[in-house]
């Protein structure tokens, strides 16, 4: 039931992104064909607040 859950909650967001080291935030264009705001408002917070974040306090290297 828990995966039927998150597949609904997933299904029905206004928004979706992942995050990694590589690509930092970026957002989820679609799932199983169903189309999502892309970026949403918050991707493009977060983006913007981790680049800031980097800018400020450097990004470390090795």
């Amino acid at each position: 039931m828990r995966d039927v859950a998150w597949l609904y909650d997933l299904y029905t967001a206004d928004e979706a992104f992942v995050t990694s080291s590589f690509s930092r935030v970026h957002p989820v264009a679609e799932v199983d064909g169903r189309l999502l705001p892309c970026p949403g408002p918050l991707t493009t917070r977060f983006r913007a607040e981790l680049a800031a974040l980097v800018e400020r306090e450097g990004e470390p290297v090795g």
